[in-house]
């Protein structure tokens, strides 16, 4: 029976427990109070098995060892057998103090009813409950611990897929936890990014218990330094509908850290990979992190599970093997030392009691006063072996260890025991312990393949190393104040003075490489630049100078500049893989052609300018005549064919439509008026059309000025073969001590070597301004700088034969001394680097220049000038010059050749007008024109027989008639007579001595002549 012995105190047995004043009913939570009344009413006691019962009664018989009872609560049945196993353990032990009994339960559903059933009924006589599992739901640990911080019963946690719940919640028990607490995880997080140099992050996280605490235990490491970068948290429920999974997923693709950290479960971090790899960023340049939720949950799992990435980081309680049946062990001892230590000050450790209670609400009343810190005090120190394990405050252990172990699904895991898996030592990368991460392989290997075996690195190494100012891989400028500037490194310089050497700042492609290869590797280094300044060449005694020299000679650890991998160098020294393609080039100036004078006339061949102006022009001329001449006519044909009318479509007319509807010129043109004609000089003003627009679009290719370079084939090409050959010689170079000059020895001769010696140049640079200037044809020097070079130049004149053309292909790389551990790691480094794209940023920033990005802009852009436009100006003189050889023939044939045709009648009955109108005339000596300063003599003889017989007066009147008449296209005949006179479409009729009327035969309209030979109409 139960009797008082102290305020708050209760004697059951001989036993005094810590407690706290009895809970009355109105203290007892609402949810919990209907649960245990249900559960503790008109049950029949449990009765306890024969075997239990009989060892209690048993150890009651002897003074020692006593008894102790632990209750294990576990969700899966694996976990009773090595409960019990490690319960056999202890109890094996020849000094022990306690005996203790077990008992376990496995929950189904994890429900509130059935843990309260648990913790009440099955397990209401344990003296300690210990809790472990991994698969059941995320807030059953916490409903526990508060059904039994009700009861005040001790409880020792080790379902560490779930350490994350706060014991706060339950002050009034004795809740331990074999698991490192929330805020100690987060801090060893945080020394491991930076140990890495990774300062930007992002967070993945569910509403796991303790994820309000995580947030702001990292915004508290986010106020604490601005090297801290918080790209973004996302919180995700995989159990969410479609639209948050939509929404998850749209954020996961803007992630732009390199660690992503994970605070979820082990279910839940499956389905973020499978949504990170359905969207292609799984292991797209992202290191993941997993927190002990995970990798705690992993180690139930023969092989890490199918969506987890290779080299998924994760931090692991304790050592990497550290497995369910070593926390069990640890747990059990924890509570055996506690117990023995407890009575051996005579303190009873169990209650025979509470055998006898029935129902949550009987418990809490027997448990309720126990003693009031020893039980506890005694709980929070343990031994095993070595080591102590020491429980704060909040139940977790104090100063944990964690190992971080890389997730690969081939070989990770290994066996422990018929139910669970272990960690292999194989994935174990490195430790943390009280702030100091320890890895004993390269994480950034890891993230590679987690199942490579690697050579173990020092967490900081410092490296000397060697470079050479060579543009745009390495700039070397002046140091600004104390420090340089932006992505540049400090470099030592030799000079001749006290003081030895100058500190300046390096900067360019080689220079950002090696900041990122030191953020990556964890190294420090001292940046020098070579003495002489040369790449490296092997003398006639063995020696080489320049960079590979001061490798060779053990001077420097590594070289990181443009340096040429060759065999030659290969026999001395050993290469990185390479970070740059590169090989021979020739390096040239192009300079402004110019235009051919018949550039106008290149977008047609000969052949169709001829078929077109020779054949179509004038056939379709004299289809047009022939269709207007032939086509139907009322009145009027009799009269032309019998002589009696002037026609004034012409074939000359109809060449002269023709070449003005070709070119579309407004020029005065006689029109034909048959139907026949018409419609064919409307499908020829089609085909000009089309003329006129396929000759414009092909017209300003021709009209480029064409750019002059040298036409160079290769490094065979006879011109620098026998560079004398030609007049005046062809002068080329490079720069002397490096692998070009070598390259053109061993495979193109000594002689082409012993040449090019006395154009050679000290840099790139000198040789392109020697180029411009027209004191060099070519340069001949590696592609990755020749390229640059004609990219930056300002006027974008130099460019690299066949548009970049390679010859002798090889690349830039890293040098190390023969056989250097540094080799491998910075290998594997690089070939990340090419793989995620960094490589290719570098040379969009530091290999391309304007010329690159604007090589479609070139003369096209620029205005015609005269030079582009002087086949058109040579055109127009010509013609010029053609006409003035036509106005002085026309001058010939009117005063020496036509005189002499007059009065033959060459043009017989009008067939010369068929031709051209101007011909007709000239021949006819009835509508002849005077020409030149005699016209009006010629007139005048022309129209009159008896002309010396008139008078001035009279023969003024017959010229103006004639005049007159000839503008209306009239015929006047030359005898005063009163018969009728043909006039086009008037005829003249008698009236009487004084003149004739004019009467319109057809429906233009009436006409009249008057006496004195003016023309009227009515």
């Amino acid at each position: 029976m139960a009797s008082a012995i102290s305020s708050g105190q209760v004697e059951l047995n001989g036993s005094v427990i810590r407690g706290v004043s009895v809970p009355t009913s109105s203290s007892i939570p609402p949810f919990i109070a209907p649960t245990y009344i249900h559960v503790g009413v008109d049950r029949p006691q449990k009765a306890q098995s024969n075997d239990v019962q009989d060892t209690e009664d048993r150890h009651r018989q002897t003074t020692a060892p006593r008894l102790a009872k632990v209750g294990g609560i576990f969700t899966s049945a694996g976990y009773q057998k090595p409960f019990q196993l490690q319960v056999d353990t202890i109890n094996s032990l020849s000094n022990r103090t306690v005996t203790i009994l077990q008992e376990s339960v496995v929950l189904q559903k994890s429900t509130p009813l059935e843990i309260v059933d648990a913790v009440c009924g099955k397990l209401h006589d344990a003296d300690a409950l210990l809790l472990s599992g991994g698969s059941t739901d995320k807030w059953a640990w916490q409903f526990v611990a508060m059904v039994a911080g009700y009861l005040h019963l001790p409880v020792i946690g080790l379902h560490i897929a779930w350490p994350t719940f706060n014991a706060n919640q339950a002050q009034e028990t004795t809740l331990l936890q074999i698991s490192a607490s929330l805020k100690d995880q987060t801090r060893a997080l945080f020394d491991l990014l930076d140990s890495q140099g990774w300062h930007e992050f992002a967070i993945l996280k569910t509403e796991l218990p303790g994820h309000k605490e995580f947030v702001s235990y990292v915004q508290t490491y986010l106020e604490q330094s601005d090297k801290w970068k918080l790209d973004s948290t996302i919180t995700f429920d995989a159990n969410a509908n479609r639209f948050s999974t939509r929404r998850v997923r749209q954020r996961l693709r803007v992630i732009k850290a390199k660690a992503v950290i994970l605070f979820c479960s082990t279910t839940d971090a499956s389905w973020v990979f499978n949504m990170a790899e359905s969207i292609g960023i799984l292991e797209d340049n992202h290191v993941w992190i997993g927190f002990q939720s995970i990798s705690a949950g992993v180690v139930n799992f023969p092989e890490a599970p199918e969506e987890y990435p290779l080299g998924l980081i994760l931090l692991h309680f304790r050592e990497a093997e550290y497995t369910i049946e070593l926390a069990l062990k640890d747990a059990l001892s924890v509570l055996h030392e506690g117990l023995s230590v407890y009575s051996q000050q005579n303190n009873p450790v169990a209650s025979p009691d509470v055998h006898a209670a029935d129902g949550c609400r009987d418990l809490a009343s027997l448990r309720s006063l126990r003693s009031e810190n020893a039980f506890d005090r005694f709980m929070k120190v343990f031994s095993r072996k070595n080591t102590v394990m020491q429980f704060g405050e909040d139940g977790f252990v104090e100063n944990p260890s964690f190992a971080i172990v890389g997730v690969d699904k081939r070989g990770v895991f290994e066996k422990a025991s018929p139910s669970f898996f272990r960690l292999s030592r194989k994935s174990f990368v490195g430790s943390w312990y009280n702030g100091t991460v320890t890895l004993e392989r390269s994480l950034n290997e890891i993230t590679q393949s987690i199942g490579n075996l690697l050579t173990p690195l020092p967490t900081t190494r410092h490296l000397s190393i060697v470079t050479i100012k060579e543009d745009p891989f390495v700039f070397v400028s002046e140091k600004d104040d104390t420090i340089c500037m932006g992505k540049a490194v400090e470099c030592k310089q030799v000079i001749d003075g006290p003081a030895g050497h100058v500190i300046k700042c390096c900067s360019g492609f080689c220079m950002e490489l090696l900041l990122q290869l030191a953020k990556d590797l964890r190294f420090t280094y001292e940046v020098y630049l070579v003495d002489d300044g040369k790449f490296g060449k092997l003398s006639v005694t063995g020696k080489w100078n320049g960079v590979v020299g001061d490798i060779v000679a053990g001077k420097a650890q590594m070289a990181v500049a443009s340096l040429t991998i060759n065999e030659e160098r290969y026999e001395y020294m050993d290469f990185s893989a390479p970070f740059v393609e590169t090989g021979i080039s020739v390096l040239v100036n192009r300079r402004k052609g110019s235009v051919s004078p018949s550039a106008f006339l290149a977008p047609l061949d000969v052949w169709s300018w001829l078929m077109i102006f020779l054949v179509c022009v004038h056939g379709m001329a004299l289809a047009i005549f022939v269709f207007e001449f032939l086509r139907p006519r009322v009145g009027r044909a009799r009269r032309l064919f019998a002589g009696e009318e002037e026609y004034k479509f012409t074939v000359f007319s109809a060449i002269w439509l023709m070449w003005g509807m070709l070119f579309g010129g407004a020029v005065p043109a006689d029109n034909p008026k048959g139907t026949t004609s018409k419609m064919t000089a409307s499908v020829w003003a089609f085909f000009g059309l089309i003329f006129i627009a396929s000759y414009t679009a092909k017209l300003t290719a021709f009209m480029i000025l064409e750019e002059k370079r040298e036409t160079i084939t290769g490094m065979n090409d006879p011109k620098f073969q026998n560079p004398t050959g030609s007049s005046p010689p062809f002068r080329f170079g490079t720069v002397p001590d490096g692998s070009t000059e070598k390259n053109i020895k061993r495979n193109y001769g000594s002689h082409m070597l012993d040449y090019m010696n006395q154009f050679n140049n000290d840099s790139p640079k000198a040789a392109a301004e020697a180029l411009k200037q027209r004191e060099l044809d070519a340069f001949i020097y590696d592609a990755a700088v020749l390229d640059w070079v004609a990219g930056k130049d300002p006027d974008c004149s130099l460019v690299t034969i066949g548009e970049g053309k390679i010859f002798a292909a090889t690349g830039y790389g890293i040098g190390f001394p023969k056989r250097s551990p540094l080799k491998k790691e910075f290998d594997l480094e690089i070939l990340k680097y090419r793989a995620n794209g960094f490589l290719d940023e570098l040379k969009a920033e530091w290999l391309r220049g304007i010329c690159h990005q604007n090589s479609q802009v070139d003369a096209r852009s620029d205005p015609l000038d005269v030079e582009n436009l002087a086949g058109a100006f040579y055109l127009l003189a010509t013609a010029i010059g053609l006409s003035l050889l036509v106005l002085a023939g026309e001058h010939v044939y009117y005063r020496s050749i036509r005189p002499a045709l007059l009065g033959r009648r060459i043009d017989c009955n009008g067939a010369c007008s068929l031709i051209s109108t101007g011909i007709h005339k000239s021949l006819d000596v009835g509508m002849g024109e005077g020409n030149g300063l005699d016209s009006h003599e010629s007139l005048y003889e022309d129209m009159c027989e008896d002309c010396n017989n008139t008078s001035p007066d009279d023969r003024n009147q017959i010229v103006l008639s004639e005049t007159v008449t000839s503008d209306i296209g009239l015929t006047l005949s030359r005898s005063p007579t009163q018969e009728a006179i043909p006039m086009g479409d008037y005829q003249t009729e008698p009236q009487g001595e004084g003149g004739g009327v004019v009467k319109d035969d057809n429906d233009d309209g009436e006409g009249f002549v008057s006496p004195s030979g003016r023309v009227t109409t009515a």
